[in-house]
């Protein structure tokens, strides 16, 4: 709609906003649409679719006009336009509508659907917006009629119209359409044949190619699709090369874009490949042009004798002959019917004899397959059992009859049979001869239609028999099923039956004849099945007296029941008039049938013409007339098939799927019968107006009207037909009219009306105005068909109407009728508001624009030419007479309207909700002051009637409380005066809303304003003081004249403003939303012409007094009068959002001129250039700010003083205390400081508050100590890298302030910390390098002496130790320690104190580096001074030992290595076997826990050079490695391990122990691992004690978890020469087996090392703290109650399993190690030999003093409170009975309900035994 509206802009600049909308309405049929914020650039921005409304101008109708061109026209003028208008027209174009009609009656479609239009005129509205004319008479006849005469207009419009009468392309008949569609084709070549001989075929094809084109291109747009589905079907079958056909004969290129179409649609390939080849070219072909002459071929109609003569005759001669010859074989063949049927026995199936069932292999396949399908079909065909006894009612209709025979059919229900009796002529052999095959009925000849179409209905009979029997004519055969497979047509003969006299018997009585005579007799033995359901009752519940209402012959009915002694006779009586009467002995029904002969319009075999007819219920009344029961009824097919929602009866040759419930809905036949049903029911009409059998011919149409079916109401296949009915109907004379015999249309009725409204109206009266006629008042019609007929309704719409068509003629009605008229809309408009609220809005804007209302001045007027008033007199008396003027502008009603008093206040009411108004003041200034002065022409006006105008409202509006329609109405009222009042000024009129109007002294301004402006050249417009003659008191006009918007001192006016480029307005620093470079802004904005004369005054003359003067005023008046001005909002162009807040004009104003004194100089400045007070407090002196004073803080905020400090702010203090700084003058106080960096933090981003901070010298730190912090400081300025927040170790401290440390912690308060520490990056403590410099600082002013002062703080060492904690913890990474090892070694930094009282580095060429481990190790060597310098660890090396390690200074005792000095060396194979068999398991060991180890151990191949030696006296002494130095004295040793020599004294070879204590350094780089020794300890305790090397395995593999050895992996020996004979020990031949045995096992072993077990891990897991537990300790023996006392059995808690005693052991163990290591960690080394796995040791934990001195402890653990015994493995009492003392056992109770510990300690547990404080227990099984 923007290109629309920038087009209409281009073509015609002088074009409204308003009119661009009327046009866009217009274009695209759009109710509403609008064009405000069209701007320029959207004008001259280009489109590539143009709109015809917005290019023509000039030549476009004038869409604000009331009449048409050709004057004035009323709703029958366009009627009888329309109804010429011809099919498929465009009714806008045809009638000219849009000039001639629509400016008085609307546009057309909404003309149309109100139902202005009385007779019937249809149309479809397309997507082109076209309203076409349809035929509401079409029909498939008149669809055919057309094709047949090849008029190609009509067949489009007759397939357009059929659509919409069916109510949609799904529900009309399309297999119908497409079989007319070729029998017409077909017709026209028979024609052509005839008519002009032999016709070239090519020219035929051509032809025909020519009409379809033509039909196709007739048809509109939208049915293109539809009509080439029908027409092309029919043609494809005439040429099956149709779809090239039709595109070679295209004329134009329009004729293939719609091939093109409909090929895409329907998928026909040469139209698509035609649509491809024309897609690909450059430009249209040759083919595609249109040709120089049009196909104009024309099908001639053809009589309608030459089509039977060409269709029927020989047809019927054929048949009539053939019908002769085969009546002639049969009859000569009755004469003996006994050969009849050997004949067909023989001839037709094989069998020579009757008795003989002899048949030959394959005839015997034959006849078993033919069964089958005769079985399979008889019985499926039918889905109820019930369907036999409606085919035997329907053969006996078609039955010849003798011709005083009443023709009649009785079924005999007995136990086991029925017995069918029929009084007909009888069999022939024909008969019996169509019997004996399936699909030869003798039934297709007849000529009302036939039932099916498989002729098999007596085979139905099969569903309840196996042998039915046929007695008639002298024939008695039956058909056995049981006795041959094909059974079902294969005749056998039977004798007669015997009680024929009985039954006759029987009928005479059921019938009431005397003589009955079977002619025909048919039994039925039933089925065993049928006898046992015991079903015959129930199947002949179906067989209904209706059965006979279509039947041709049949007239009676009879069904006998002996089983349950009942008799229903059913009868048919033919009354006359088509009434027919039906009874079945208990009830009565009567119908009216209407039948009608139709010739058939399609090929059926057999059917040249059949019968519809319909039968409408009725039901008698007291007065022997009829009336309608329009209740549901079947549609039958002769016989009943189901309801479809219709309340008559349809009968008709139907064509039924095999199962006949339901008709066949794709079939064309049935849709032609279908089409027929709606005729036949219009032609039913004329037997109901001219039946005498209804009384009367309201009756008669009321009863007609009840059968009428409304859409909804049916359903299936017949949905569409009260469609059709309905818009028949329409077209059809079908109702009374009141008063007449006359008959009218729907559409022309009115219903509904009263006797007062035709006493208004008469007859003729209606007629002329409304084209209207009386429906007579007695017929009933429901409003739903009332609706569904279009009969007008009387109601208020009637009235209007005819109040607008009578306008013109009130003069001539007289204001009498016009009265009457008016009450009678209004008692009308009063009734149906209840029902249709929302239709009193549309029926009064209609009243609006009729010009019905009577003027005092004389004429008739509508509301829409003005303002309507009643001259009540509240308005204009009790005011003074200085108002004449204004009163003589009001137009108001004529008094005679409204002089009675019975209808006066109907009337006002009436025209009071039209807008007619009530002179009062409130209407007066609401209705006629306001839009007065809102008018164009009101400057033009008498200054005096304007002065008026406005006193008027003035005077009013003081006295409120006698007017409650203004107190409601007060703001509204106040808002439209502010946009609209004129004010008489002393310079003249002028708008309040467009001029600044101010108060002069007269009125009481205070403002001096004179003063303020002294000579300057500045307008300034204020109010005449002719107002006072009105009221003298200036209060009163000061309130009023305020109100609207008149102030004292400037004056600031709303503005609406459009921006296109903002850089050039006050906007253009504003940053707004939405922003590009083709944007534009709707601004709603307040402006302040005042202010911008005066600041542009004060900026030029430069005087600061007036400049004060305007300021002080300004800032006295902001608050209450301006600051509501301040803000605007914007939005952006065409946006439907509510915009967003902006800064008015006004204020941008004030803030563009420099007109305000500073407080740093003389000069004006912008006052967006300075501050306001608020900010002091954090500024300080540094910036400029505003003079004098601003008081209001909101005008501070509209100046733009700087009343918040922005971040740019403190960045230019910041600055500016650095300049200061170079300056020495950098002085502030700390509070501050606090207060900026509070603001940065809150402000300022984090990334750049930190590279503010690294960069730039921003924290302050005073010179001196401060002890007030609002005090002035002078100091200096750092970075973030510069300062640190505290030092922990107090090296400022230390060093007496020698070594200065910058910290920030003394200066600025605690909550300061997380500013500098997290904002601004500055270390919370100084880094490494930072204390390494400062370690620097110190070794070069600071002895170690004063730094390691043991009386003061340590620093150093607890630097040394917080790093050795980060290490340990993983804060400093290895890797980052070595690089600054490394750095440090470069530098030879001395960092480092040493106990000579020196500082020392890392690199130290002469002497080693190390620190003092052991000092009775350091007190065994002599002058050490010289080659070892001792870092100084202070009281305790531990805390620092990490760091210590880390840069690489080393343990005094890793610098030392011990060297063996052995006497007399002898080999010892004991101790070798003991190695060699513990080897393997210590293998095995390393690889699962230690694979590091184990892969360097074989990498080495320490092993290879093992040797072990008993020696007689071994010795060991230190030796400073790599130096010369020894220690002084020689130690006597057990075992000592040297260069893979293992030395052992001969006094001590039984101390395995120690032994693999020492061995287990081989493995460990020299150092001592206790747990690996546990384990080999263990390996050889457990050796000796078991005799099977098995056992030790299992033993050993299950106590450890230990895995079997690789398969890769060989077992480890000794290497080197030492082999001894095995016989020289046991134990050694035990070892060499061993070894064999794990050789053999490491073969199957696994090949992967798998991690421990459960229970390994479960010892890991479940580890209670230390600290969640209070302990007590105590000693056995400290206690005398400890004593055993005799007790005959153990105190024991419940079992716990083994997962559970694992972890509750190793809980134990940890807590009891943990409990040790702070007991004696300062005096001993504790360690935990099952820490990393169980060890199967006979202790856990070693306790191990510097004097030698060791404790082995065992824990025993547990849960239990009351347990008082523990297990012992015997292993445990054999090492505890040999260390004596030196082993101990602490029982440790783990209470943890209680989060207490209770340890008992048990000292040599054997002596305790001994001495009876312990007691020993062997517990024994059970047996």
């Amino acid at each position: 709609m923007q290109a629309f509206g920038r087009q209409a802009s281009n073509a015609d600049a002088t074009l409204s906003e308003k009119d661009i909308s009327v046009r866009c309405c217009k274009q695209f049929n759009l109710a509403t649409t609008s064009f405000e914020d069209l701007t320029p650039d959207d004008i001259r921005r280009p489109s590539t679719v143009y709109f015809s409304v917005a290019l023509l101008g000039e030549y476009l109708p004038n869409f604000s006009a009331k009449v048409g061109k050709l004057g004035s026209k009323t709703d029958a003028d366009a009627e009888a336009c329309l109804v010429k208008a011809p099919m498929l027209a465009d009714l806008t174009l045809w009638s000219q509508w849009t000039d001639i009609y629509e400016p008085q009656l609307g546009p057309l479609l909404e003309w149309l659907e109100h139902g202005r239009c009385n007779r019937q005129v249809l149309a479809v509205a397309t997507r082109d917006g076209k309203l076409l004319r349809v035929d509401g008479d079409a029909s498939v006849d008149s669809f055919l009629d057309a094709v047949i005469n090849g008029r190609s207009l009509d067949v489009a419009a007759q397939l357009v119209s059929l659509v919409v009468l069916y109510g949609g392309a799904a529900r009309t008949p399309k297999a119908l359409l497409q079989t007319h569609a070729l029998k017409g084709l077909q017709i026209y070549f028979d024609r052509a044949r005839v008519n002009n001989g032999r016709k070239r075929k090519q020219e035929n094809r051509h032809e025909a190619a020519c009409f379809i084109l033509d039909c196709l291109a007739s048809a509109p747009h939208d049915f293109i699709e539809f009509s080439a589905e029908v027409l092309y079907a029919g043609l494809s079958r005439v040429f099956p090369d149709a779809g090239s056909l039709l595109l070679q004969n295209c004329s134009s290129v329009l004729h293939h874009l719609m091939l093109h179409r409909v090929g895409l649609a329907l998928g026909v390939p040469q139209w698509i490949n035609d649509y491809s080849t024309f897609e690909a070219a450059s430009h249209a072909d040759e083919s595609y042009r249109d040709s120089s002459s049009a196909c104009e071929n024309h099908f001639k109609k053809p009589r309608r004798d030459e089509t039977v003569l060409s269709e029927r005759q020989p047809g019927s001669q054929a048949r009539s002959v053939k019908k002769e010859v085969a009546d002639m074989s049969e009859e000569s063949l009755d004469s003996d019917a006994r050969e009849v049927v050997r004949m067909i026995r023989k001839d037709e199936f094989g069998f020579e004899e009757q008795d003989e069932v002899t048949q030959s292999g394959l005839l015997a396949k034959q006849h078993a397959r033919m069964g089958r399908a005769l079985e399979c079909l008889s019985q499926n065909l039918y889905s109820e059992d019930c369907h036999f006894i409606l085919e035997l009612v329907q053969n006996a209709d078609d039955n010849s009859y003798p011709l005083n025979a009443h023709p009649t059919l009785a079924f005999i229900i007995q136990k086991d049979r029925i017995v069918v009796l029929n009084n007909e002529k009888g069999f022939t052999a024909k008969n019996i001869r169509a019997l004996c095959d399936v699909g030869k009925s003798t039934k297709k000849g007849v000529p009302a239609g036939y039932i099916g179409h498989k002729g098999i209905g007596f085979k139905s009979v099969f569903r309840v028999t196996e042998s039915p029997q046929i007695h008639s004519n002298g024939f008695h055969v039956k058909f056995d099923i049981s006795e041959s497979s094909i059974g079902f047509i294969l005749p056998t003969w039977v004798q007669s039956p015997l009680d024929n006299a009985y039954l006759e018997n029987v009928l005479s009585q059921a019938t009431g004849e005397d003589t009955w005579c079977i002619n025909t007799r048919i039994d039925l033995p039933l089925r065993a099945s049928v006898v046992e359901a015991n079903s015959m009752s129930r199947m002949f519940q179906d067989v209904q007296p209706k059965l006979l209402l279509f039947l041709h012959k049949l007239r009676t009915v009879v069904v006998k029941n002996e089983a349950s002694d009942s008799c229903l006779t059913m009868r048919r009586q033919d009354i006359g008039n088509n009434i027919i009467k039906l009874t079945d002995g208990r009830s009565t029904g009567t119908f009216l049938v209407v039948r009608q002969l139709l010739d058939a319009p399609m090929d059926r075999a057999g059917v040249p013409d059949t019968e519809l007819a319909l039968a409408f219920e009725l039901k008698e009344s007291r007065d022997g007339h009829y009336a309608a029961l329009a209740v549901q009824q079947q549609v039958f097919a002769f016989l009943p098939v189901r309801s479809y929602g219709l309340k008559f009866v349809v009968q008709g040759d139907f064509i039924l799927p095999s199962s006949r419930e339901d008709l066949d809905r794709d079939s064309a036949w049935n849709q032609w019968l279908r089409a027929e049903v709606p005729k036949l029911f219009l032609q039913s009409l004329h037997c109901f107006q001219s039946s005498a059998v209804f009384g009367s011919r309201i009756e008669a149409i009321s009863s007609y009207l009840s059968y009428v079916p409304v859409e909804g109401e049916v359903l299936g296949f017949f949905s569409s037909v009260p469609r059709i009915i309905l818009s028949l109907l329409r077209a059809a004379p079908c109702l009374p009219v009141e008063g007449s015999e006359l008959w009218s249309l729907p559409c022309t009725t009115l219903r509904g009306w009263g006797d007062a409204f035709r006493l208004l109206v008469p007859d003729d009266m209606l007629k002329k105005y409304l084209g209207l006629l009386y429906l007579d008042r007695e017929v009933i019609i429901s409003d739903i068909l009332a609706s569904a007929l279009g009969v007008p309704e009387y109601g208020v719409e009637t009235l209007v109407g005819l109040l607008k068509a009578a306008a013109k003629s009130l003069d001539d009605l007289g204001i009498e009728w016009l009265r009457r008229c008016l009450v009678e809309i209004h008692k009308c408009f009063a009734y149906e508001k209840q029902n249709f609220v929302h239709q009193e809005q549309k029926v009064a804007g209609t009243l609006r624009g009729v010009p019905f209302i009577p003027l005092s001045s004389g004429g008739f007027t509508s509301l829409e030419d003005g303002l309507v008033w009643f001259l009540d007199g509240e308005g204009l008396q009790g005011h003074s007479k200085d108002f004449l003027d204004l009163y003589s502008d009001i137009r108001t009603v004529s008094p005679f309207l409204i002089d009675e008093e019975s209808t006066a206040g109907t009337i006002k009411e009436m025209l009071v909700k039209l807008g007619v108004k009530v002179v009062t003041a409130h209407e007066v200034i609401k209705s006629h002051v306001l839009p007065a002065m809102a008018s164009v022409d009101c400057l033009e006006k008498d200054p005096s009637l304007l002065l008026q105008y406005l006193a008027y409202c003035a005077l009013h509006f003081d006295k409120l409380d006698n007017c409650r329609s203004c107190q409601a109405e007060k703001d509204g009222l106040l808002s439209q005066l502010r946009n609209t009042a004129i004010v008489l000024t002393k310079d003249g009129l002028r708008s309040v809303a467009e001029h600044s109007i101010h108060f002069g002294k007269e009125l009481g301004n205070i403002v001096d304003v004179e003063k303020l402006l002294e000579d300057a050249p500045v307008p300034w417009c204020e109010v005449d003081s002719k107002y006072l003659q009105f009221n003298p008191s200036p209060a009163f006009w000061r309130k009023f004249f305020m109100s609207l918007g008149v102030s004292d001192f400037i004056n600031v006016l709303p503005s609406k403003v459009r921006v296109g480029d903002k850089s050039s307005t006050v906007w253009k620093n504003e940053s707004w939303k939405h922003a590009d470079g083709n944007t534009a802004w709707i601004i709603q904005d307040w402006g302040c012409a005042d202010s911008f004369r005066i600041c542009n005054a004060l900026a030029r003359s430069g005087r600061p007094e007036n400049c004060r003067l305007f300021l002080t005023v300004l800032d006295s008046m902001w608050d209450e009068h301006y600051d509501r001005f301040s803000k605007g909002s914007y939005s952006v162009e065409g946006a439907p959002s509510i915009g967003d807040d902006c800064e008015s004009s006004f204020v941008l104003q004030l803030r563009g001129y420099t007109w305000i004194g500073s407080s740093l100089d003389h000069q004006l400045h912008k006052p967006t250039e300075l501050f306001h007070k608020s900010v002091e407090s954090m500024l300080g002196s540094y910036v400029s700010y505003a003079r004098p004073q601003v008081g209001s803080s909101k005008l501070a905020k509209a100046l733009g003083l700087h009343t918040e400090v922005r971040l740019e702010d403190i960045i230019n203090l910041m600055k500016l205390l650095n300049e200061r700084e170079k300056e020495g003058s950098c002085s502030i106080s700390i509070g501050q400081m606090e207060r900026v960096y509070t603001f940065l933090c809150e402000k300022m981003d984090k990334q750049e508050l930190q590279r503010q901070f690294e960069s730039s010298t921003y924290i302050f730190l005073p010179s001196v100590r401060v002890t007030r912090t609002n005090e002035n400081v002078t100091g200096n300025l750092y970075s973030a890298a510069q300062v640190t927040w505290e030092d922990p170790f107090g090296f400022d401290d230390s060093t007496d302030g020698k070594v200065p440390v910058r910290t920030l912690c003394h200066v600025y308060s605690a909550e300061m910390r997380d500013f500098f520490v997290e904002g601004c990056c500055v270390p919370d403590v100084p880094d490494f390098d930072a204390y390494i410099s400062i370690l620097q600082h110190i070794a070069g002013t600071v002895p170690p002496s004063k730094i390691l002062d043991k009386a003061r703080k340590e620093p150093v060492l607890e630097l040394f130790a917080h790093w050795s904690r980060e290490l340990d913890n993983g804060k400093m990474k290895p890797e980052e320690l070595d690089r600054r090892t490394n750095a440090l070694r470069a530098s030879g930094a001395p960092i480092l104190p040493t106990t000579q009282n020196t500082w020392t580095g890392l690199t130290d060429a002469d002497r080693i580096l190390c620190w003092c481990d052991d000092a009775k190790l350091v007190d065994a060597f002599d002058y050490l001074d010289s080659a070892v310098k001792f870092v100084d660890v202070g009281r305790s090396s531990a805390p620092i030992m990490s760091f210590l390690t880390g840069i690489g200074v080393s343990r005094f005792s890793e610098v030392v290595e011990k060297e063996a000095i052995i006497y007399g060396p002898n080999s010892s194979p004991e101790l070798e076997n003991i190695i060699s068999l513990v080897l393997p398991y210590g293998q095995r060991y390393l690889i699962q826990f230690h694979p590091e180890n184990y892969r360097r151990c074989k990498e080495d191949g320490c092993l290879r050079e093992f040797q072990c030696f008993i020696v007689d006296r071994l010795f060991s002494r230190y030796k400073l490695k790599s130096t010369g130095f020894f220690s002084r004295h020689r130690i006597p040793c057990n075992c000592l391990l040297e260069d893979n020599k293992l030395y052992v004294s001969s006094t001590h070879i039984q101390e395995y122990a120690s032994i693999f204590l020492e061995l287990s350094r081989l493995f460990f780089s020299g150092t001592q691992h206790t747990p690996l020794a546990n384990f080999l300890h263990l390996v050889a305790l457990q050796a000796k004690g078991l005799a099977d090397d098995d056992d030790l395995e299992s033993l050993v593999s299950s106590s450890q978890n230990l895995m079997p050895l690789p398969t890769e992996e060989a077992p480890w020996k000794l290497g080197g020469s030492q082999r001894h004979n095995p016989s020289t020990s046991t134990m050694a031949a035990r070892a060499d087996e061993f070894l064999e045995r794990q050789r053999t096992k490491s073969k199957t072993a696994r090949h992967s090392i798998e991690a421990p077990g459960d229970s390994a891990v479960l010892q890991k897991q479940n580890v209670i703290d230390l600290d969640d537990y209070n302990f007590t300790e105590q000693q056995a023996d400290d206690a005398q109650e400890l004593s055993v006392v005799d007790r005959d059995k153990l105190v024991s808690s419940r079992p716990a399993n083994r997962e559970q005693q694992e972890v509750t052991g190793r809980n134990g163990e940890k807590m009891v190690y943990e409990h040790l290591c702070r007991k004696h960690g300062q005096d001993a080394m504790v360690s935990w030999v099952n820490e990393e796995v169980e060890t199967g040791c006979a202790y856990d934990i070693v306790v191990e003093w510097s004097d030698g001195r060791k404790k082995f402890v065992e824990v025993k653990s547990t849960r239990s409170s009351s347990k008082d015994w523990f297990e012992l493995s015997p292993w445990e009492w054999e090492f505890a009975s040999k260390m004596g003392d030196g082993y101990s056992i602490i029982r440790i109770q783990m209470l943890q309900n209680k989060q207490q510990a209770r340890l008992m300690t048990f000292d040599n547990p054997v002596q305790l035994c001994r001495d009876k404080v312990l007691q020993l227990a062997v517990l024994v099984p059970h047996s």
